[in-house]
């Protein structure tokens, strides 16, 4: 017993990743449901700091801590449910809190440096970790975040586009982000004929053709028909690039990380939807609605042609 005690060897690393989420995930749903029954009182409180009105800063602060902190206590996708809490963070410490003292600010510092140990065989993990996926890798994983930062325009933002053209009927609205819903569907249920006749560098150059197409004309529209067919030409583009992204991962990944790449995937997947309202709502502070879809519109042909140029130039990307 004694010498169990006096041990340097991991007593469980079980228990000790249980006690963490159990108490560190507890605290954050403990502050997030305070915040959620003191809403009316502590959100006059509430400054802007990133820019984007204290009210959906306030909203997003109670989505990291009270329903993440539930994703972390009860271990369910733990590593995408850390990435707002440690936003949050890293907001309240650096910048909410910058010019207090340190003891006033030890608590998000302690929660910035937490760790979960290491669980399983470790011998099987140091030969995995030394499987590498190639390099080429971390521009899908950054490609998938940029294409769902900017494609999360089409739900958040669409509504309002229609209300400003006229389309009052919430039906109509509902019916027109749900036909970039329904061909994305299609477009994906087509991918395997896609891609037997094109590369994969080619298949995205088209996909963000169609996304800038019909972000373009979501910009100039004046008629609900016209939205109608920026949301169908939107929904094809993404519909064929998020097979493309899973194929290309899943193609050039050894076996034996395959679920650790594609968890890395699924996390730049959420953090383009996560960012995106963050990055968008300055610029539409700056830009009207409609010059900000053009914007995006200017962006999404710029990645098209990059592609393309990227397809005609280099024979080295494994298809």
């Amino acid at each position: 017993m004694k010498n169990r005690i006096l041990s340097t060897q991991a007593l469980s690393t079980d228990l000790a990743a249980l006690l963490l989420r159990l108490i560190f995930g507890g605290l954050f749903v403990y502050h997030g449901y305070d915040k959620i029954i003191h809403y009316d009182t502590d959100l006059p409180m509430m400054k802007d700091i990133l820019g984007i009105g204290a009210k959906l800063s306030y909203n997003l602060l109670i989505f990291s801590e009270f329903c993440c902190g539930i994703f972390v206590t009860i271990g369910l996708l733990t590593r995408l449910a850390v990435l707002p809490i440690a936003f949050s963070i890293g907001v309240a410490f650096f910048i909410a809190h910058a010019k207090d003292a340190f003891m006033m600010k030890e608590l998000p510092f302690t929660f910035m440096f937490l760790y979960e140990p290491a669980i399983g065989k470790k011998e099987e993990k140091k030969k995995n970790m030394n499987i590498k996926a190639p390099r080429i890798i971390w521009m899908l994983f950054v490609n998938i975040m940029l294409m769902w930062l900017i494609f999360f325009l089409i739900p958040v933002q669409i509504p309002f586009h229609l209300k400003a053209i006229g389309v009052e009927k919430n039906s109509l609205v509902g019916a027109a982000i749900a036909m970039s819903t329904a061909f994305s569907a299609l477009s994906s249920f087509s991918y395997s004929k896609i891609k037997g006749k094109l590369s994969f560098l080619f298949v995205f150059s088209i996909g963000y053709f169609l996304l800038a197409i019909g972000f373009a004309c979501v910009s100039v529209s004046n008629t609900y028909t016209v939205v109608v067919a920026g949301m169908i030409l939107s929904g094809l583009g993404v519909g064929m690039m998020i097979p493309n992204t899973n194929m290309w991962v899943m193609k050039i990944t050894p076996p034996q990380i395959r679920g650790r790449e594609i968890g890395k995937l699924t996390t730049f997947w959420f953090l383009g939807q996560f960012l995106s309202p963050i990055i968008i709502f300055p610029v539409l502070k700056i830009l009207s609605l409609s010059s900000t879809f053009m914007v995006a519109a200017g962006v999404l042909l710029l990645i098209s042609i990059g592609f393309l140029i990227f397809h005609f130039s280099t024979a080295m990307i494994p298809e």
